[in-house]
């Protein structure tokens, strides 16, 4: 499975980064974004660690 990301999502994660600096440090933003790295890398790997929902979107 490949995982794509949006334009949204990137510039959620220049959010996450942002805040987590201002609110906690460096150290404490890395950690974060190393972590939704991992998650994505794991989905990407195995793809039915999803669950399915009808209540969202399939495009999602």
């Amino acid at each position: 499975m490949v995982v794509k990301l949006t334009d949204r999502v990137h510039y959620d994660l220049q959010e996450i980064e942002r805040y987590s600096l201002q609110r906690w440090g460096r150290k404490r933003a890395n950690r974060y974004l190393a972590d939704i790295q991992t998650a994505l890398s794991l989905l990407q790997e195995d793809p039915d660690l999803l669950r399915h929902d009808s209540n969202i979107s399939t495009s999602l």
